[in-house]
């Protein structure tokens, strides 16, 4: 005859057991089987296979069906293009109406780093963007997918520590043909999703058109670096930003006002 068992959570006691009752107690720490009768009360630990149990196992089974080819294209012709601005990353929230069984993008405003050094700017390997709070009716935020600049496609520890449950897709390689890491997080474990299972043309090349109301919503952050300033005439200080080449060079004395770069269109929340 099967043992009742309980489970103990914190800040909960646990009911006292009844005249030559036992039970088992899963806790945190592990199994206990608890006895209670004329003689004595116990609580002692136990291997859980002399309970007769049976190995289990994580799993995740998608059941959303796959991404048609024309948003498949649609997003890597936005990411070729945001890639192209800037040389870095860009970004998609993937949408997800379940009755209808219907995928839908949205792109957020997403804000990208340049750094100048060296007469250069070089675009940072990171960007930030936030999820839509209000989302149209019958929709629920299924995931997000994103660029990564060359061919790597390892999420990075910023990956790995944002995201949350969902579809979490990184696209590598946009300039060729595109790579991709495909993983599914639930409860915080993470599940590895073949192309092939999500798109619906897993070998497809951008195409179709980007929005033009999507190039608007991708934020360019210039930034310089800061330079001591010396008041004395030595040769080592002929760089110094009140030197007229230096400050041709480096225009910009802090970052650029977002809300006056060509590229910070409001948009519209809804894609």
């Amino acid at each position: 005859m099967p043992l009742p068992y309980v489970m103990k959570h914190q800040d909960t006691d646990l009911p006292p057991l009844g005249l030559d009752e036992t039970r088992i107690v899963v806790g945190a720490n592990g199994v206990f089987r608890e006895r209670h009768n004329h003689m004595f009360s116990s609580s002692t630990k136990v291997d859980p296979s002399e309970l007769g149990l049976a190995d289990h196992y994580q799993y995740c089974q998608l059941r959303c069906g796959k991404l048609n080819r024309v948003m498949h294209r649609v997003m890597l012709s936005f990411f070729c293009e945001a890639h192209q601005l800037h040389g870095g990353e860009a970004a998609l929230v993937l949408l997800y109406h379940p009755e209808r069984r219907r995928f839908r993008w949205h792109c957020p405003v997403q804000t990208i780093e340049m750094h100048s050094s060296g007469g250069r700017w070089y675009t940072s390997d990171f960007i930030s963007w936030d999820n839509p709070t209000q989302l149209s009716e019958g929709y629920v935020h299924f995931g997000d997918c994103h660029l990564h600049t060359g061919n790597n496609t390892t999420p990075s520890w910023v990956d790995t520590r944002d995201d949350q449950d969902g579809l979490h897709v990184i696209v590598a390689g946009i300039t060729g043909k595109p790579r991709y890491n495909i993983d599914f997080v639930v409860d915080g474990k993470r599940f590895g999703v073949a192309p092939a299972l999500i798109f619906e043309d897993p070998d497809c090349l951008s195409g179709g058109r980007t929005p033009a109301r999507w190039m608007k919503r991708v934020r360019i952050e210039r930034y310089v670096p800061y330079q001591w300033q010396d008041t004395r005439n030595t040769d080592h200080n002929a760089n110094r930003f009140d030197d007229p080449s230096s400050a041709q060079q480096y225009p910009d004395r802090g970052p650029r006002n977002k809300d006056n770069h060509p590229n910070s269109g409001n948009g519209e929340l809804r894609a």
